[in-house]
């Protein structure tokens, strides 16, 4: 602090700056992912991405849902084609929100590549959600069209009727929507436009809509696939529609080429299991206390698994009591990761692979990694300032992935999302940095709860 008066009295003491730009510098390079152009501009929205794969390999198995119906990536296209022209004809083109009521299906996954080839927004609404949350999404999203079918249709009349903008709000039948069809729809989707809009899981208080544009899923999409990496996986989509995991899990797998296998999470962990070997999924994401129960009850049936090969778990504190479940598989072949990220920064910002090896203290914290292609996580004050190895702090996450705040809560969109030292950053709970994880690992954190922006404890 005499140094820098020295240098400028004019300086007031609270723009002195309490740590060394050397140390804060190294906490801001450990915490800056690789810039990596992950696929050109050109290449377009996921959608289109995966109308590559259409052309590539038509035949190719794209998804298979719980009543083992099946659609291959030209069945898929062509579905999502006739969708799109039902929902053009009843105003889509106008980019409105459309909430989608249905229950885990091959049109589910239709309907979504569908809405975005429309360039409309995919609101989900999850059938395990009461009727007073769903009411609240489709009142507060501003949803022009409610999408259903046969099984959803008593359930959506109703939210229709609660709904106080029930005149302007047209219910759509899936089930009506021609098989027959075959007209080509162009695919408007742009990067900047409005894809989706998901919601948080309400645990401390009521749901937040977050926005997501086509760029910022790309972005976390790519850079996943980039870091693990991912190639023509066959994955498991078990999470419910309106949880941010459910889109994770779709699109890894259909924007690389790979096969989606729908399962259910609210059934028996070992069925859930037994599908994984039947079907011979590569690939899964999954909550850290699912991982638990399946891991406890389906043992067998993944330690049978041996198409298994990667194993991504999310949304709380990856705990050393799973790591042990995981090495009680003896599957040495599998690959176990760690990601990090909430649903305001497109659902993943960070990633490490977690290794037994790792483990050499019972108080050992599995580190969340470094941060994804073109992303940085970062430690900062209460100023939103960098602060040095080791200094505890909040996490604040720039990139692609940040979202523009939450709809319809500018305050709270002030609060958490903020201009930082140059970069647009999302502000959230607390964390530290540290040396004492391997090098590729430069940030340590643990969440406490679902709720992604509550306080981080250990």
């Amino acid at each position: 602090m005499l140094d820098v008066f020295s240098k400028d009295i004019t300086r007031s003491v609270g723009s002195i700056p309490i740590f060394d730009t050397p140390l804060t510098q190294l906490g801001i390079t450990l915490g800056t992912g690789p810039i990596v152009e992950l696929a050109p501009q050109s290449a377009g929205t996921l959608s289109k991405i995966i109308n590559t794969w259409v052309d590539k390999d038509p035949e190719a198995l794209a998804v298979k849902d719980i009543s083992g119906k099946t659609m291959t990536y030209s069945q898929l296209s062509e579905r999502a084609s006739a969708i799109s022209t039902v929902l053009s004809s009843a105003g889509a083109e106008s980019s409105p929100p459309i909430c989608v009521l249905l229950d885990p299906s091959v049109d589910a996954i239709a309907t979504i590549l569908g809405i975005l080839r429309s360039g409309a927004v995919y609101v989900p609404l999850d059938v395990r959600s009461t009727d007073e949350r769903l009411r609240d999404i489709l009142e507060e999203s501003g949803a022009a069209i409610l999408l259903h079918h046969a099984a959803t249709s008593k359930r959506a009349a109703e939210l229709h009727r609660l709904s106080g903008n029930a005149q302007r709000i047209s219910l759509i039948d899936l089930d009506v929507v021609s098989l027959n069809l075959t007209q080509k729809v162009s695919d408007t989707s742009t990067l900047d436009s409005l894809a989706m809009i998901l919601y948080t899981s309400g645990s401390t208080g009521k749901p937040k809509g977050i926005p997501l544009t086509n760029g910022n899923i790309r972005a976390t999409i790519l850079a996943v696939s980039e870091r693990v990496p991912l190639g023509r996986e066959v994955v498991l989509q078990q999470s419910g529609q309106g949880f941010d995991a459910a889109t994770f899990q779709v699109f890894i797998a259909l924007a690389n080429g790979g096969t989606l296998i729908m399962g259910d999470n609210r059934g028996d962990p070992a069925e859930l299991a037994a599908l994984m070997a039947r079907e011979g999924v590569t690939c899964t994401v999954v909550i850290v206390s699912e991982m638990q129960s399946m891991l406890k009850y389906g043992h067998e049936e993944l330690a049978g698994c041996s198409s298994w090969r990667i194993a991504m778990v999310a949304g709380e504190a990856f705990t050393t009591n799973l790591l042990d479940q995981f090495r009680s598989l003896n599957r040495p072949d599998l690959k176990i990761f760690n990601a990090y990220g909430p649903t305001e920064a497109s659902i993943c910002s960070s990633i490490s692979e977690v290794s037994s090896s790792d483990v050499k203290r019972d108080d050992f914290s599995i580190p969340i990694g470094r941060a994804l292609a073109n992303y940085g996580t970062y430690i900062v004050d209460e100023e939103c300032m960098p602060v040095p190895i080791g200094w505890p702090g909040q996490i604040a996450i720039s990139g692609p992935g940040v979202t523009s705040g939450y709809l319809n809560l500018p305050q709270l969109t002030e609060t958490k999302f903020i201009e930082a030292f140059t970069i647009r950053v999302l502000r959230g709970g607390i964390g530290s940095t540290s040396q004492a994880t391997k090098a590729e690992c430069c940030l340590t954190a643990l969440l406490s709860c679902t709720d992604a922006w509550t306080e981080m404890t250990k």
